[in-house]
């Protein structure tokens, strides 16, 4: 036998262990609904103010990573400004949602997201947002999409990715009869290997 056939890759193992799991129910991390911590920054509009920064490469759980488009020159590559108190470079959800000061970078606010910060070109796996409206965000690991429906609700482009394919299905399910569903995207993708839209994203999110 040569090369890799036969051989099974750990993405490969992984993905039949959560697609067992929604294959037999034993999803008990699904509550039905949107993450609540991220449904409340929405409704305060917090993430919208973050709309004009570019995406870190990672996420973190309960955390958005973000680092800024005029970025200090003594911030060294792999650091990002600090936007609320916490980690350098990191917003937890609970610590954004309780700031009760405008969020700024070097004590300068960040800006509203207008028809100038749009970037543009063809995207071949995903729909052309409105002109200046939508920006790109991306939910790793987002099982029945919830929170990749409630972004776009919110003006963001969204687009969810899930080693399981009976998950990703269930997503596109409830996101079928949603009015916004032409700027909702699912895949049944490796978080690791996935391609950014040209520009990048503007907001990962996960939640674990």
């Amino acid at each position: 036998m040569t090369g890799n056939q036969g051989t099974a890759t750990p993405i490969d193992e992984t993905s039949k262990f959560w697609n067992g799991k929604w294959k037999t129910g034993d999803i008990g991390w699904d509550i039905g609904q949107p993450t609540p911590p991220l449904a409340s920054l929405l409704d305060t509009w917090l993430i919208q103010r973050l709309l004009c920064i570019k995406p870190a490469t990672a996420s973190r759980s309960g955390s958005i990573y973000a680092s800024s488009q005029n970025a200090p020159s003594n911030v060294c590559a792999g650091s990002f400004p600090t936007l609320v108190p916490g980690e350098p470079g990191t917003m937890s959800v609970q610590r954004c949602y309780h700031h009760p000061s405008p969020l700024t970078i070097d004590n300068e606010p960040l800006k509203e997201a207008g028809a100038g910060d749009q970037e543009g070109g063809e995207r071949t796996d995903s729909p052309t947002p409105d002109q200046g409206k939508y920006k790109y965000a991306l939910v790793p690991g987002c099982g029945s999409g919830y929170d990749a429906v409630l972004l776009a609700q919110y003006g963001w482009h969204a687009k969810g990715i899930d080693l399981s394919p009976i998950a990703i299905n269930r997503a596109r399910l409830i996101a079928s009869d949603n009015p916004h569903e032409e700027h909702i995207v699912f895949q049944v993708e490796n978080f690791f290997e996935t391609q950014a839209p040209q520009g990048g994203y503007q907001l990962i999110f996960d939640y674990t």
